[in-house]
């Protein structure tokens, strides 16, 4: 080819590529919305109900589809697909997509062909191509997800004593429960000219007043009043206040610090007997030289306590007198209710807070008996709760009766009988939690259970001549196939407790 003739080509192909790229404008087609982002992108978050909060910035882009709405081709982010990476609290949530002046709530279940674009001239941008134009929202700033709270599941409860008040969550607080405040940090100057020039630095706060958590007038700053973290941190409200994270509900000191990062609830008209007073209340008897049985009974709430005695499966604790309503520890699930009664700590300070801990990070009663030149024995079923520093004396179904409840109490019993019976003997009793897991809380089956209970108990209290501590790991409540715990509500964070007199006993200050 002559250089005559490939100049001519060159040129032609030129004004080939000109034509082309008119006719795609001309049609509709924005080149702009490929090309490379240029300058800053700002962060778009993802918050409220989930366990992994994102951040939507340029490096998101890279992942993108291609979607046409209206003659308008974007590059976007399938919506569906970012919210699985957040991982949302419960299936059954919303979206509240967010911008400075209008916002749009669309269902979490309902995200087919829903996206997230960005572009330099609408910034981050829904596209739903099935959905009314109103969810469309230009120049977002946020996307909240608000899961259903549930008294008995998800959500930041707030509980007295005899009722569940409410639940909400971090992202019905991100939609319409908190105030933007701002929090001094400090101040700087510079002087010229014998001029001071002063700049002081503020950081912004979301505080949710009290009144979205306890109910206006629900409660004032006189009462007992308690904030439960989900590490099992117990703070007194008094004095502090809550802002809203990301993903959580935090709560502060007067000062600003902040006490729990994870709020999981609030208990108003909180009782002043804990769980925790069974380790101490068992040491101060065994240094007076008192003997003590500490039993822990599994997975009775106090609800369940009086209805036993008013319908009569209980008779020898209503002989007795009445015992006290005591406050268990968050997660009130056995490890970390038993954890708590042993070791008198709470379990932000002893390590245990839900199922998946055993190991103790404190001096446990065992410890201390030891300490004070006692000795101790602890008895209790055919698998090890936590890890305690005396080694657990197993037990399992040796009478046939389907429990090993029995065998602990025979065990109990003989020893008491023998010269060289042990200062401190800690009773596990299991079998009213399987009832009640199995059948509910106020079943009759469990209630045959805590009869059980109640005659070991008085079989106890007959042969001891020291003190009987009783108290209990956590509560109870219905599930529509039985009942479980785990959860901040009256049922399961409310217990009774105990100090009871054996047949034959010496007065202690």
């Amino acid at each position: 080819m002559s250089h005559y003739l490939t100049t001519q080509f060159k040129g032609s192909a030129r004004w080939i590529c000109v034509l082309l790229l008119g006719i795609l404008v001309f049609c509709g087609f924005s080149p702009a919305l490929r090309a490379e982002i240029i300058g800053y992108v700002p962060p778009l978050p993802i918050v409220g109900d989930v366990a992994q909060p994102l951040v939507l910035d340029a490096e998101a882009l890279t992942g993108t589809v291609e979607v046409t709405r209206r003659n308008r081709t974007y590059q976007a982010l399938p919506l569906a697909e970012l919210l699985q990476q957040a991982q949302p609290a419960d299936e059954r949530f919303t979206v509240l997509l967010e911008a400075a002046d209008l916002a749009s709530l669309v269902e979490g279940q309902r995200l087919e062909e829903s996206y997230i674009a960005y572009s330099e001239e609408y910034g981050w941008e829904a596209v739903h191509l099935r959905h009314p134009a109103s969810a469309n929202i230009k120049r977002l700033q946020r996307l909240v997800v608000i899961a259903e709270t549930d008294p008995y599941g998800f959500g930041i409860h707030t509980i007295s004593q005899t009722a569940n008040l409410g639940s909400t969550s971090p992202g019905a607080l991100h939609k319409d429960g908190f105030v933007l405040q701002y929090q001094r940090e400090g101040a700087a100057s510079l002087r010229h000219d014998d001029v001071e020039y002063v700049s002081t630095v503020f950081t912004p706060q979301k505080v949710v007043p009290r009144g979205a958590l306890l109910g206006d007038g629900q409660c004032s700053e006189s009462e007992n009043v308690l904030v439960m973290g989900t590490r099992g941190e117990v703070r007194e409200a008094a004095g502090g206040y809550f802002t809203l994270a990301p993903a959580a509900l935090e709560f502060r000191d007067e000062r600003g610090q902040v006490q729990i990062q994870e709020v999981a609830g609030v208990v108003i008209e909180a009782p002043e007997r804990r769980t925790t007073d069974a380790f101490h209340d068992a040491l101060h008897l065994l240094k007076a030289d008192q003997p003590v049985i500490l039993v822990i009974l599994d997975g009775l709430g106090y609800h369940q306590y009086v209805y036993a005695m008013e319908h009569g499966h209980a008779p020898f604790w209503a002989s007795q007198a009445r015992a006290e309503r005591a406050l268990t520890v968050y997660q009130p699930v056995t490890n970390a209710g038993v954890a708590a009664i042993l070791t008198g700590k709470t379990p932000e300070y002893n390590g245990v807070y839900s199922r998946r801990q055993r190991l103790l990070e404190v001096p446990d009663i065992f410890n201390g008996a030891d300490q004070l030149g006692k000795r101790s024995v602890y008895l209790a079923g055919d698998r090890q709760i936590v890890a305690a520093s005396l080694e657990q004396r197993f037990h399992f179904d040796n009478t046939g009766s389907g429990s090993s409840d029995d065998d602990i109490v025979l065990t109990a019993l003989e020893m008491i009988g023998d010269q060289e019976a042990p200062d401190l003997m800690v009773l596990h009793i299991k079998d009213i939690d399987r009832a009640g897991h199995n059948y509910g809380d106020l079943d009759p089956r469990t209630m045959a259970k805590i009869a059980e209970a109640d005659e070991y108990l008085r079989q106890l209290q007959q042969a001891w001549s020291g003190w009987m501590i009783v108290t209990v790991d956590h509560g109870m409540h219905t599930t529509t196939d039985g009942g479980d715990h785990g959860i901040l509500c009256f049922e399961d964070m409310f217990v009774p407790y105990w100090v009871m007199e054996g047949a034959v006993h010496n007065d202690v200050e």
